[in-house]
């Protein structure tokens, strides 16, 4: 038998999100970052069409913002993204984990990782975390929020009791810090 691995080392290799066809482009995020650069107020929507990268792109950028970006989210603590069922949580964790970021890889020891009823594919060297929108209310409750930089809301449109739930926790917890960003993207009606 070969001796237990250590610490797996994440090597990430250089992708152009532009070659992977969303509707969103490098420039496109360069004043959503700015718009978030501002303090006040930290909540921020954002509302674009089917297949535009809602769920993938814009967290990735977010991870992996442009060099000369006014800010880097990561700074503020790990990015955590809600999604409404467990297939478009591993799904949208993995596509971003492996295509994205270049990494190769989701969970442990990568940049990326997901939580579904119980299942803990994450760790803290995961600064992306993508989680259904249960395990989101599971934690505002027990009061994880002040470990949390980011919080994007996917599908926040569709109103389940979950993302109402969410959106209440959130907003009923006094914002402790001025460096928490919160994110709402919204589908455009087609």
């Amino acid at each position: 038998l070969r001796p237990w691995p250590g610490t797996q080392e994440t090597t990430r290799r250089p992708v152009d999100p532009g070659q992977l066809g969303f509707g969103s482009q490098g420039a496109d995020i360069m004043p959503k970052l700015g718009s978030l650069a501002n303090p006040k107020p930290r909540v921020r929507v954002s509302k674009a069409g089917p297949g535009t990268g809602k769920s993938t792109y814009m967290p990735y950028r977010l991870l992996d913002p442009p060099e000369n970006a006014p800010i880097r989210p990561t700074d503020l603590g790990p990015i955590v993204v809600t999604e409404p069922r467990v297939q478009a949580t591993t799904g949208v964790a993995g596509f971003v984990g492996t295509k994205m970021s270049g990494a190769g890889g989701v969970g442990p020891g990568y940049p990326v990782g997901f939580q579904v009823s119980g299942n803990r594919a994450h760790d803290d060297s995961c600064q992306l975390v993508f989680v259904t929108d249960g395990t989101m209310v599971n934690w505002l409750r027990e009061g994880r929020l002040s470990k949390i930089g980011t919080v994007i809301v996917d599908e926040a449109h569709h109103l389940r009791s979950d993302v109402l739930e969410a959106l209440r926790l959130l907003t009923n917890y006094a914002m402790d810090s001025d460096n928490r960003l919160c994110l709402l993207p919204l589908r455009h009606p087609e």
